[in-house]
C-alpha cells in the first residue's frame, strides 16, 4: 500500500472537522516557512523573544497552565 493509499484509508474515518485539520496540516507542510517570508518587524520580535528566553525571562509552560486552571476553577469553570 502506498503512502497516499494509507492516508486515504485513514482519512475515511475522520469527521469533516478532522479532515479540514488534515488538509490544513498538509498545506502548511508544503508552504513557505513563515520565517523566510515574515516582515522584518515580526522577525525582530521573534529574535527579542528568543533572547528573553535565553536570559531566563520566561515562565515554564506548566506554571502558566496551572495558573490558568486555578483562575478557571475560581470562576467556577
Amino acid at each position: 500500500m502506498t503512502k497516499i493509499e494509507q492516508l486515504h484509508a485513514a482519512a475515511q474515518s475522520l469527521s469533516d472537522e478532522q479532515l479540514e485539520a488534515l488538509v490544513s496540516i498538509a498545506k502548511t507542510m508544503t508552504s513557505r516557512p513563515f520565517y523566510t517570508s515574515a516582515p522584518s518587524e515580526a522577525l525582530a520580535a521573534l529574535d527579542q523573544g528568543l533572547a528573553e528566553i535565553r536570559e531566563g525571562h520566561s515562565i515554564p509552560g506548566g506554571a502558566v497552565f496551572e495558573g490558568i486552571d486555578q483562575r478557571l476553577k475560581a470562576l467556577g469553570a
